[in-house]
Parts: C-alpha cells; sequence; structure tokens
C-alpha cells in the first residue's frame, strides 16, 4: 500500500472530520482534461464505485489524488515550432520577434493538445487525525507539497509544516551506525548512503555490513549518514533519510501472513483493502 511517505505535522487548531470531508472535497472532485486542458487533477475514490471521495477506519483517512497530464514531446513541439519559424521567415522576409515565436509556440501546443496522448498518476495521502499526522505517499518532498496544495484549496486552508525533530536525523544515524545498533525498536540493516560536510563526495553501500573499516573510516573521516535503512522490530523494513523521507516501506511476511488471515475467506477486494489499510496504518502508526 505505502511504499514511501513524506510525513507533516499539523497545527493543533486543524480538525479533520468525516463531515469536513464531505463537505469539502466534491467540489474538486477529479475531471478529465479536456481537448485543451495540459493537466487537471482532483480527488477520486479509494475504488471506482466507492461513496465517498476519502476513506475512513478510526480517525484515519486516506485521500486519493488523481493527476492527468497530456504528453507533448519537446523534440516534437521543437521540429514543429521551427517549420512555423521557416515559414514565418519566407512570408514576411525576417525573423519573428520572442512574443511572436511564444505566440506560435502556444498556438502550436493547442493544435496538439486534442490529439496528445495522457499519462495519469494516483498519489495517496493519509491523514492521522489521531496523531495530528499527514503522510503524502510519494518520493519526494515537492510532490508531496503539490498534493497539499489541493487539499490546501478544498479545505480553505491547512496548516501543516514538515516533521522536525529536536536533534538532527544525520547526526542519530551516523552514532547508530558508528555503534551498529538504534532506538525504538529501529535497527539499522545492510543499506547506507554517506556524504561529506565539505564537499559532493557521496558514498553507498548496499547488502554489506555497516560496522566494516571502510565506512566507520568514512565517519572518521568527516562524512554523515544521509539514507539509512532498518528493520522495525521484524515487522517492516524501510530506509530513512536525513530530511526524514520515509522510503522503501515493505512489510514483513508476519504482516503480510496477517492481512491474509483476517480476510479470511472473504477475498473481495474492498475487503482486502480495508484489511491492508488498517494493518498498514496501525503498523506504521508505531514509528
Amino acid at each position: 500500500m505505502f511504499k514511501n511517505l513524506v510525513v507533516f505535522t499539523m497545527n493543533r487548531t486543524l480538525k479533520i472530520t468525516k463531515e469536513l470531508l464531505e463537505k469539502s472535497l466534491p467540489d474538486f472532485k477529479f475531471v478529465p482534461c479536456g481537448p485543451h486542458d495540459i493537466k487537471k487533477s482532483g480527488f477520486v475514490g479509494h475504488t471506482k464505485d466507492a461513496e465517498h471521495l476519502f476513506y475512513e477506519n478510526k480517525g484515519q483517512f486516506l485521500l486519493n489524488i488523481l493527476v492527468e497530464e497530456k504528453i507533448l514531446p519537446t523534440p516534437v513541439i521543437n521540429e514543429l515550432l521551427a517549420e512555423k519559424v521557416e515559414l514565418f521567415e519566407e512570408n514576411n522576409g525576417r525573423k519573428p520577434k520572442k512574443t511572436e515565436k511564444e505566440q506560435m509556440k502556444d498556438q502550436l501546443i493547442m493544435e496538439l493538445l486534442p490529439r496528445a496522448f495522457s499519462k495519469h498518476n494516483k498519489t495517496q495521502v493519509w491523514i492521522d487525525s489521531v496523531n495530528g499526522l499527514i503522510m503524502v505517499n510519494c518520493g519526494s518532498a515537492n510532490k508531496a507539497e503539490d498534493a497539499l496544495a489541493l487539499i490546501r484549496k478544498a479545505l480553505g486552508s491547512l496548516p501543516v509544516s514538515p516533521l522536525r525533530p529536536n536533534q538532527s536525523p544525520d547526526i542519530i544515524m551516523t552514532e547508530w551506525v558508528k555503534t551498529g545498533q538504534g532506538e525504538n525498536g529501529l535497527t539499522p540493516t545492510d543499506e547506507v548512503e554517506l556524504k561529506s560536510s565539505v564537499d559532493e563526495g557521496v558514498v553507498t553501500s548496499k547488502k554489506q555490513d555497516l560496522q566494516t573499516d571502510e565506512i566507520l573510516n568514512h565517519i572518521n573521516t568527516g562524512k554523515f549518514v544521509s539514507k539509512l535503512s532498518f528493520d522495525f522490530k521484524e515487522r517492516m523494513n524501510l530506509m530513512l533519510t536525513s530530511d526524514l523521507l520515509i522510503k522503501k516501506i515493505k512489510m514483513s511476511d508476519i504482516i503480510e501472513d496477517k492481512i491474509v488471515e483476517d480476510l479470511g475467506d472473504d477475498d473481495s477486494a474492498e475487503s482486502k483493502f480495508a484489511s491492508e489499510f488498517f494493518i498498514y496504518t496501525s503498523e506504521i502508526s508505531e514509528l
């Protein structure tokens, strides 16, 4: 379900409720691109037949944002634009001005849009109203901000801020690699990225013991841990970055078996989704 999470904390005054979402989201329901639209985004249900544009279970909400974007390859645009410029020069005996060239490009895009293919991307947003967190299932802060922008537009405001610990994550993770031990159920495993604080040097190690002399020497010469993989209580594997992005989330076989057990004889898509959402949110909330 969740592969990567960008975590934000909600202002204490922000109260996300079922009633608020029922009222706010429908006006921003996803509508496909028209003939001359380049990009459209909006909320969709977790399934095609979902009653609401969100899913809720015990104060845990899931929003799905669908983005449709027309594909207009730059080389194609540039080639056709060059032809238009050449024709303009032949007809007018001069090169087009910058504004004229921009108008040609805009007109060309409008001509191409109705025939362009579309790509669709869906982003999940998990709102933990119990713990005051919003988590976006994506791999970058910029994409997370795009998702939050739509929610902010729908709700009118969204006072949130990136998760900020009391101590710098790179300092903590560097110490964990040096000692070979983590805290709070997090145990470093076999993947690390080290960066230098004085240059752009980056060292990556995968599927190797982190207590090797090579890695420790890098740390002793001033490099710090920017990414580190963990096992969490033998229930989940993940990677944590120095800017607190949670990546490569993978539940253990124990948890996957638990999802199957909870389903019993009911193997419907809705039941599987409900079981996955409940178990994933419960497990990740323990981090």
